[in-house]
């Protein structure tokens, strides 16, 4: 029977539990622990933490690859769907009455709102805007993030852009996550 030792703890136990990795057997069964051996452990423990090492290694390779090719999968549903989705959901959206402002499908929902980030695309023109209309928003040191606070959305600032086109918004429903 195998041998585990508790990797928190540092016990050698019988049998496998969560946190144990399994001590390998010895290829020589004269030799035990108790026996200081100066030969093969070194090497072992060497080869061991050399394997385990490039198995990492191979595998956040693996994970890196599989990333990117989920990134170019949604990227990829979003091209060749995205529009047909976003029209099925304003049709949708206006089939319904009420105050709805989003459509429940089989995994989740989808609803279309204009996003409330302002970008600014010429901060100078921005900066002077601010100091002639909200001077309370120029600090000594202006930060984006303050500058953008302190806009009001209702009037056209030089050198700021909001987005005026709807973006579909998508919700997934937490028991699609988990698999069917």
């Amino acid at each position: 029977m195998s041998e585990w030792v508790d990797l928190s703890t540092g016990e050698i136990h019988i049998g496998w539990a969560e946190g144990r990795v399994e001590i390998p057997p010895s290829s020589d069964p004269s030799e035990s622990f108790d026996e200081v051996d100066d030969d093969w452990v070194p090497r072992y423990y060497l080869r061991r933490i050399a394997e385990l090492r490039a198995s990492t290694a191979a595998l956040k390779a693996e994970h890196a690859r599989a990333l990117r090719q989920h990134a170019a999968e949604l990227k990829a549903l979003d091209w060749r769907y995205k529009s047909r989705a976003t029209a099925i959901v304003r049709r949708d959206l206006a089939a319904q009455s009420g105050r709805r402002k989003s459509v429940s499908y089989g995994y989740g929902s989808l609803s279309l709102t204009v996003p409330r980030r302002t970008d600014v695309t010429d901060e100078g023109a921005a900066i002077k805007w601010a100091l002639a209309h909200r001077p309370e928003a120029v600090a000594t040191k202006t930060t984006t993030r303050l500058l953008k606070s302190e806009l009001p959305r209702d009037v056209e600032v030089p050198g700021i852009s909001r987005p005026t086109q709807e973006e579909l918004k998508v919700k997934i429903a937490k028991e699609a996550t988990h698999g069917d």
